[in-house]
């Protein structure tokens, strides 16, 4: 530095000596490292009502944001940036930006629940012998899926205190910790992934596309808007096919619209 300043005249050797120079050059470096960075705008698609406070890292910038209500977000990249999506109930996932995400108005990341295996129990002798059977049960009981049996326990059903009551202490413990709520939303999870689920295994994606002219982009997007609907949930349950395509074809005229506004 200072052979270089030697070649200088005097009132430029003042000024790149001084610390106006290390300032100006910083902001000079900012400015052109930032330059090419932009604010992209997201959504989260999952199988989950829990997509706020998703953790998303640009993992070539160290930056962290969380997504916000609804899984939607925005955070600053770069074409070529890393960008990772983690959370306590969803796979973590990676991707990579690209400059025909960086000029999306909304770039949808479709993510996946975590898997919580447990070991499988096998009962091999006396599997056809049931309560109704044995006399403990006038009728056969009701069958319960995963999250509706943490439900059940979580409310107290059939587990009751003190004389003559039908409150429940565990059902006021799990109120007040919200452990209800968040089962309440586990068993909605729950049917919403079923009813994908036999969507997929009645009709591929050629029927959305050429029956009902849904983009081939969206179709994924027009799984998840038919899982909300209660009485298509009600069709899919019931198994009756003909029924799902009839309410199909009526939300998909509401579809198009929604996303005929949003290009």
């Amino acid at each position: 530095m200072e052979v270089f300043l030697v070649f200088l005249p005097n009132y430029y050797q003042d000024f790149m000596s001084s610390k106006h120079f290390l300032t100006l050059f910083f902001l000079l470096f900012f400015y052109l490292g930032s330059s090419q960075r932009i604010e992209l705008s997201g959504k989260i698609r999952a199988y989950s009502d829990e997509l706020e406070g998703v953790n998303i890292t640009n993992l070539s910038s160290n930056l962290t944001v969380m997504s916000g209500n609804g899984g939607y977000f925005k955070i600053h990249v770069l074409e070529n940036d890393t960008i990772q999506f983690s959370a306590v109930h969803l796979k973590r996932k990676k991707i990579i930006i690209t400059s025909s995400d960086m000029k999306s108005e909304l770039l949808f990341v479709d993510m996946e629940l975590a898997n919580y295996d447990l070991k499988e129990v096998k009962i091999n002798e006396f599997k056809n012998i049931n309560a109704v059977d044995l006399g403990i049960l006038s009728k056969p009981a009701k069958k319960y899926t995963p999250a509706e049996r943490r439900l059940y326990t979580a409310t107290g059903a059939g587990n009751t205190y003190g004389l003559n009551t039908q409150v429940s202490f565990d059902a006021i413990l799990n109120s007040i910790s919200g452990r209800t709520s968040m089962l309440k939303k586990e068993v909605k999870v729950e049917k919403k992934e079923y009813t994908i689920k036999k969507l997929n295994e009645w009709f591929d994606n050629q029927f959305y596309i050429e029956k009902f002219n849904i983009p081939p982009d969206y179709v994924k997007g027009f799984q998840f808007y038919l899982a909300e609907n209660v009485h298509l949930e009600k069709a899919v349950k019931s198994k009756n096919k003909n029924l799902t395509i009839y309410i199909i074809g009526e939300l998909s005229a509401s579809y198009l619209e929604v996303i005929g506004k949003k290009k």
